[in-house]
């Protein structure tokens, strides 16, 4: 992900109808209620399982023990939330007490689902039971003092399966022990019945649990989808309700009060029900600057505070202490979010202040930075929404759960399987496999001092996470409802497949391969790892900018024939390095992926395939991709193919894009990559795009593509030569209205005709007016993509017109250069300051109403002439804006004023050079401009329909005021307002002073 750090680009009532209260079912351990039994027809009994050595649930740790994601680049090995008390030991677990006629809904997935995880594990459980395996039987009719031989119960009740999985664990322990010291090897299958199982702590395996190659030791369902392990207690049942809107109300579980006060999840029938917040879902409220506090250093001045909408100011004064205690602001960024406590120091009037720090300052991408307020009791105000306070848990009932039986499940662990060898003792975790089974109910809380994600959620556990080990199999299983992400193959994870399992309703996103940090001298890293054929779903419902697989410092990977639908980031990244040098992310390949609705309007500056630093060898092809869709307003845009910082060695190859905002293919910067015989679609603002030039290394071959685009020029920015050489590409006209502008492209480029077309399906894509060869692969490309076998109904709905994003109301702007220290830059401005980052920046200056002003410096050495810039941002599309700043200049100064729009190939409305000559418009001198002294310039302009026009206003030192009416925008088509620049344009030695600038909108949007 870019960090900006040397960008060029600029972006540009309570319900109160009844109360319901009933005592909770116990935390897991109890007997069901007598007035609930026999209610749940047809419902899967339970078991409450103890994790070895593992701690009560009252015992959990207090804080979440993810990392901070200030460091992005930091390692994160304390990024999985597993404590050193649930490390696998030698001995045999202890034995679990089992839950007395417990019973429960089925928390597993539907029917579809088991379906799908049948598909993956059917053939390949039959050839492991032709290897002659030793069986161990797991049933809910079974006790742990039998032998477990049994697959039911003996007629005279002396011996069967064994009740729970611990005590299978501890059987199949000694049984690899026995081989260890020389019985004969063969497989050991642990055969659960079908039930739902309940965790007090994750279940924990050790190398004391490994078999050998071509023996390994399996945990599988009878029945594949039968059997579910939760991290969840059932705090509830609820008796029909009669109408939406009811408050029901249950006894606080007995859990401990920290955890509660993070906010963690809840799921009312198996559906996640919203933490309450403020303003409800599909809301939001916007930042409307950023405030600079007194200790806060010149560099990082904005990080801490802003100031909010009225409403939002007094919904957070107005909270009360208890509520103020657990108060959660969750705050957009553009690519990530951040999980704040409101702070308790000293707050200036007007602003509210967050913990931790934002790792960027407020509206540093755009104008439209969301934020909402949760967990608090003067949020409890929607249905679907819940809340644990003082008064114990209420939940308000949705249309949905009217007439039906509620069954609330919290869940109360992190991870539900923790597979733990050491790497620094060259103990391993080998030949361990999962097949068939289901995982449910993980939680995500946030910590005292709140947490932020720097991207990608890297910091985040996973409710299986898998060290030190080589050949586990995860296969054909379920991994739903969680807090975090599903699967992590964490540190030193070799030869480990992960196939045909269903992720859905994550918390984060689905897959992690690997550490964000790696050495280079790890010879054990994690790699040569199978992502293969599963489906990761409805990702980011607590962190947004999760991914749906993710590769970090990992080589010789295959991430292949997977879907990835409904994300809220991006699709499937790799590679994890912000800058040239060694990487430890090479020859990975990523084939043959079906990925759908990706982003889906929540986070900004996306891909739907994302790769970030040096990637040696890596190939990414045959990867189908339909419609990725950002947050407009807050960053950059949506990408199909996405090369970002200092990607390089990267091939793509016979992938297919069909419908993005931004584009099929972008390179921010990088180095050596191959772009071939790709299909790019329906960009709205252009195919192609380069953001930096480096014209003597950049060598991307773009080479055998075709465009179909939406936009009549389809190459953006830097997408020329010499970044950039074409050859042998199509671009077709049949989707525009006007001329093709190919410019760019040279003799790379030729016009053709060829005409997409899709299918109810999306892997159905047809091409016309094309020849037989490129017609044949695209559809062969595109049958091959996702899941071998996959139904078309298991694929959502591809959703090309999402609802009109919300957007902030016109935002206004003033400079606050006396309150910006000396050396320091205002607020709220982006700046591009060339060689020198002090190019730009507030200086003394006795002459200026407030004794200092920003200067600008030009310097020779300057790569572009129109460097140094500061740009302000703005959002008004209607009505009419005034901006005036005041400016002194020197005897070289060209300093040039312009209002641009959005676009990428952005129109200019308003435009004026500033100069010892005068002031220009459109070449005619219109107003004096004397050098040395101060001068108010005051320009008005009307937006929207309206646009065409504009007024300028010129005040001098000694009072004397020039008006000029009537003047025209330098494009006739502009009409909105997105971008106020200053440009230094003089190409020579100079130095021009601001003393303030305001921006405002009035009557408009």
């Amino acid at each position: 992900m870019n960090t900006k750090q040397n960008s060029s680009r600029f972006y540009g009532v309570l319900w109160t109808s009844a109360i319901l209260t009933l005592t909770a079912c116990g935390g897991g351990t109890g007997s069901t209620p007598e007035s609930v039994e026999g209610t749940q027809t047809g419902a899967t009994r339970e078991l409450v399982s103890n994790g070895p050595d593992g701690p009560p649930v009252a015992d959990f740790q207090t804080e979440d023990k993810r990392a901070s994601a200030a460091d992005r680049k930091s390692d994160d090995d304390n990024a999985s939330s597993a404590t050193a008390a649930a490390q696998a030991d030698s001995n045999p677990p202890p034995e679990a007490t089992p839950t007395d006629n417990a019973q429960a809904t089925e928390v597993g997935t539907g029917t579809e689902t088991l379906e799908y995880a049948a598909q993956g594990t059917a053939s390949r459980l039959s050839a492991d039971t032709a290897a002659n395996p030793l069986d161990i039987f797991v049933s809910l009719d079974g006790k742990d003092t039998w032998t477990g031989r049994l697959p039911s119960p003996n007629a005279t009740m002396t011996d069967g399966p064994l009740r729970t999985v611990n005590a299978a664990q501890a059987r199949a322990r000694r049984e690899v022990a026995s081989m260890n010291l020389g019985a004969p090897r063969r497989p050991i299958h642990v055969r659960i019945s079908a039930g739902q199982y309940r965790l007090t702590a994750p279940l924990v395996f050790g190398p004391q649990d490994s078999g050998v190659n071509g023996a390994p030791v399996i945990y599988r369902a009878e029945v594949p989808g039968s059997v579910t392990f939760t991290g969840g207690v059932q705090i509830g049942v609820v008796q029909p309700v009669a109408a939406a809107g009811t408050v029901v109300a249950l006894p606080s579980p007995a859990l401990d009060t920290a955890n509660m006060r993070g906010g963690t999840q809840l799921f009312v029938n198996a559906q996640r029900a919203t933490l309450a917040r403020t303003p409800n879902a599909g809301n939001y409220w916007f930042v409307t600057k950023p405030v600079q506090l007194p200790d806060e250093p010149s560099a990082k001045t904005g990080y801490e505070a802003f100031a909010p909408p009225t409403a939002a100011l007094a919904a957070i004064n107005g909270l009360s202490p208890a509520d103020r205690n657990q108060a959660v602001l969750h705050v957009m960024q553009a690519w990530s979010s951040g999980h704040h406590r409101v702070s308790s120091l000293p707050t200036p009037a007007g602003s509210v202040r967050v913990a931790p720090r934002a790792l960027w300052p407020f509206l540093h991408f755009g104008t439209d930075q969301r934020f909402y307020l949760e967990n608090v009791s003067s949020a409890l105000d929607a249905p679907g929404e819940w809340l644990w306070d003082s008064s114990g848990l209420r939940y308000i009932t949705t249309a949905a759960d009217v007439g039906k039986q509620l069954v609330f499940e919290l869940p109360v662990l992190e991870q539900l399987i923790q597979i733990r060898g050491s790497a620094a003792t060259n103990e391993w975790v080998q030949d361990l496999e999962f097949r068939g089974l289901s995982f449910a109910h993980t939680r995500r809380i946030t910590a005292t001092g709140g947490n932020v994600d720097g991207q990608a959620g890297v910091q985040i556990g996973a409710a299986i996470e898998v060290d030190a080990a080589r050949r586990v199999v995860i296969d054909g299983c379920t991994i739903t409802r969680t807090g975090g992400y599903a699967v992590w193959l964490r540190n030193s994870v070799r030869d480990t497949t992960v196939s045909n399992c269903r992720m859905n309703d994550l918390g984060a996103g689905g897959i992690k391969v690997g550490l964000a940090a790696q050495p280079s001298t790890e010879v054990n890293g994690t790699g040569a790892n199978v992502v293969h054929s599963n489906i990761v779903s409805n990702t980011g419902k607590q962190i947004p900018g999760a991914v749906g697989i993710w590769v970090g410092q990992s080589s010789d990977n295959t991430i292949s024939n997977n879907l990835v639908a409904n994300t809220t980031y991006t699709g499937i990244s790799v590679g994890w390095s912000w800058s040239y040098g060694n990487s430890n992310a090479a020859r990975n390949i990523i084939r043959n992926n079906l990925l759908v609705n990706i982003g889906m309007g929540e986070m900004s500056d996306i891909g739907g395939i994302y790769t970030l630093g040096e990637s040696p060898g890596t190939i990414i092809s045959g990867n189908v991709i339909h419609e990725v869709r950002p947050y407009p307003g807050y960053g950059a845009g949506a990408f199909g193919l996405y090369n970002d910082e200092a990607s390089t060695g990267v091939t793509w190859e016979r992938n297919i894009v069909v419908g993005t905002d931004a584009g099929g293919y972008l390179l921010h910067y990088g180095r050596n990559n191959k772009v071939r015989s790709n299909v790019l679609a329906y960009g709205d603002r252009g195919e192609v795009r380069v953001t930096v030039a480096d014209p003597l290394l950049t060598k991307l071959d773009f080479s055998g593509n075709l465009l179909l685009p939406k936009n009549p020029s389809p190459l953006v920015a830097y997408a020329t030569a010499p970044d950039v050489s074409y050859s042998s590409n199509r671009v077709s006209n049949r989707t525009l209205a006007g001329a093709l502008d190919l410019a760019k492209c040279g003799s790379g480029c030729t016009i053709s005709s060829a005409v997409l077309s899709i299918g109810k399906d999306p892997r159905n894509i047809t091409l016309a007016g094309v020849d037989p060869e490129t017609a044949a692969w695209v559809t062969q490309v595109a049958s091959n993509s996702g899941p071998i076998g996959l139904a078309a109904n298991m694929i959502p709905p591809v959703n090309a017109d999402l609802p009109k994003p919300i957007a902030a109301p016109p935002v206004s702007y003033e400079t606050d250069i006396a309150g910006t220290n000396i050396g320091g830059k205002p607020l709220n401005l982006k700046y591009l300051t060339g060689i020198n980052p002090a190019a730009i920046s507030v200086q003394v200056d006795p002459t200026a109403t407030s004794g200092k002003c920003l200067r600008f410096t030009e310097s020779l050495a300057n790569v572009f002439r129109w460097e140094p810039v500061a740009v302000a941002l703005l959002n008004h599309t209607g009505g009419s804006t005034t901006v005036e700043f005041s400016i002194k200049i020197d005897a070289n100064a060209n300093f040039l004023h312009e209002w641009r729009d959005a676009g990428i190939n952005y129109r200019t409305g308003p435009a004026l050079r500033i100069r010892p000559s005068g002031i220009d418009v459109a070449g005619r001198t219109v107003a004096p401009a004397p050098v040395g002294e101060w001068v108010t310039l005051r320009i008005t302009a009307a937006l929207g329909k309206e646009s065409g026009t504009w007024g300028l206003q010129v005040k001098y030192s000694d009072g004397k005021i020039v008006k000029v009416d009537g003047l025209t925008n330098k494009d006739p088509s502009w009409n909105k307002m997105a971008w106020a620049g200053f440009i230094s344009d003089a190409g020579v030695l100079s130095t021009s002073c601001i003393g303030g600038i305001t921006a405002d909108n009035a009557t408009g949007s």
